[in-house]
């Protein structure tokens, strides 16, 4: 349920960014948000067999579930 509503929160708000044509500026963020994903996902795996892949997929890490 919390899930579906924070989808709805983020189609609007990407429907408000497209009606003041920043959409180009959130583009930009969203490419270095998935850098820094990248970057913090190869820093925090702890075993050396890991190295280059998610420890966390995305779509968990930016709903802030860590298992």
């Amino acid at each position: 349920m919390r899930d579906s509503f924070l989808t709805l929160i983020m189609a609007i708000f990407v429907k408000v960014l497209q009606l003041y044509g920043l959409l180009n500026l959130f583009g930009t963020a969203t490419i270095y948000a998935k850098i820094a994903l990248i970057i913090i996902n190869k820093s925090v795996s702890p075993s050396s067999h890991c190295k280059g892949r998610f420890k966390v997929p995305p779509e968990q890490f930016m709903r802030g579930e860590f298992a």
